[in-house]
């Protein structure tokens, strides 16, 4: 069994404090606990009490901000008895509000593997656990914007309700934008189990127009908290696009969070984010995104979509560098217009749908 396979055994979701939320089969498997048991328990109900003592100030300062990301090692306790040394990474899940909303704790066995004496790493198992932690970070980075989506919508409809205003149609708009961003956090987490085991997932025909409008509305009710105007220009005669459809919709999200956090720091004029779609020259399709911000440093142009430049607190400088990779992926291209005046505005293109040839 490779190093991959044995990196990222398991996957559980906790709370601020750290209450058990979510956990996958493999968790469940890892530690002997059916999900129910584990929903009533928290991460220090399986942690060997001393190590929870050990690591509770690193992990405080995950949940508080102070860091966001924290590897430890830990001994765990089997529902059975029996004591297991862990490897366990956990990262902070941030909302579009920069609130930290859960943490993704993922953890590998290393009772039997490298961590003991007698049994060192094989050659090239450092770059696959390093790879591992890539696709763990990308999982974090990507999944905060639906779920955030997710819990603005239901705050929002929970404060309507409260005071008697909302509306039918109101209440069925913001289902339809929970259901989007749910099922659009559980293709990421698809897509991210294909990538891990090398197998290539789904790309299928979509509608640009209809996915940019999706992207659009889930970033509604935060746009509105900050005065930020979202709007869209939609060439109507396009093609079918072809591509993995939830992989796409993550490269528009990241484009407008980005451009939503720029508009942050201006107070002169109005905040304005344009979403566009056109042909591209090339015979494929081109959405644009574009801002009314400070616009890109020349000096920082060249490396935005490089992974690690990041000028935001706890960021891990990967948005651009992911939509670059998906993109890259479906055959297209990304990079900034630098013959926009104002802002930024970001293209890419990906490719039409083309029926298979016939027999």
């Amino acid at each position: 069994m490779s190093a991959l396979e044995n990196a990222i055994v398991a996957t559980v979701i906790a709370g601020r404090s750290f209450e058990i939320l979510a956990a996958d089969r493999a968790f469940c498997g890892l530690l002997g606990y059916g999900i129910a048991d584990l929903r009533a328990m928290s991460v220090s109900d399986i942690v060997d009490p001393d190590d929870w003592q050990r690591h509770r100030g690193a992990l405080n300062g995950l949940m508080s901000g102070v860091e966001s990301e924290v590897r430890l090692a830990m001994r765990c306790l089997h529902k059975d008895g029996r004591t297991l040394r862990l490897d366990a990474g956990f990262a902070a899940m941030i909302d579009a509000a920069g609130g930290i909303v859960c943490a993704v704790g993922r953890f590998s066995d290393i009772s039997e593997t490298s961590a003991l004496p007698g049994r060192p790493l094989k050659a090239g198992d450092a770059d696959e656990i390093g790879a591992v932690n890539e696709l763990a970070k990308t999982l974090v980075h990507e999944l905060s914007q639906p779920l955030a989506a997710i819990t603005n919508t239901a705050h929002l409809c929970t404060r309507q309700i409260e005071s008697g205003r909302l509306r039918r149609d109101e209440l069925l708009d913001s289902m339809n934008v929970i259901t989007v961003q749910g099922r659009l956090a559980s293709e990421i987490i698809h897509n991210a189990r294909m990538e891990m085991v090398g197998r290539r997932y789904a790309r299928d025909p979509f509608d640009i127009n209809e996915l940019v409008r999706e992207a659009i509305a889930s970033f509604s009710g935060s746009a509105r908290g900050k005065n930020i105007l979202i709007g869209s220009e939609f060439d109507t005669s396009l093609p079918i696009a072809q591509g993995n459809r939830a992989e796409i919709h993550q490269v528009i999200s990241n484009l407008i969070r980005n451009g939503m956090e720029a508009l942050a720091a201006i107070d002169d004029r109005a905040a304005k984010i344009l979403v566009s779609t056109r042909r591209d020259h090339g015979g494929g399709i081109e959405v644009s995104v574009a801002d009314t911000g400070p616009g890109v440093a020349p000096e920082a142009a060249e490396s935005i979509f490089d992974g690690g430049v990041t000028t935001k607190p706890g960021g891990f400088g990967i948005g651009l560098a992911i939509c670059r990779r998906i993109v890259e992926r479906h055959g297209g291209r990304i990079w900034l217009d630098g013959g926009h005046t104002s802002g930024a505005r970001i293209r890419f293109t990906i490719p039409v749908f083309h029926e298979p040839d016939a027999f």
